[in-house]
């Protein structure tokens, strides 16, 4: 989990918009 998020704190990754993606995807699940 805390892996996760240390990547969502990096937005310069090559994968940004998969991480834009999950984080929406994570945010309707709180």
């Amino acid at each position: 989990m805390s892996e996760s998020i240390v990547l969502y704190t990096h937005p310069d990754c090559s994968y940004s918009d998969a991480l834009k993606e999950e984080l929406t995807d994570f945010g309707t699940r709180l």
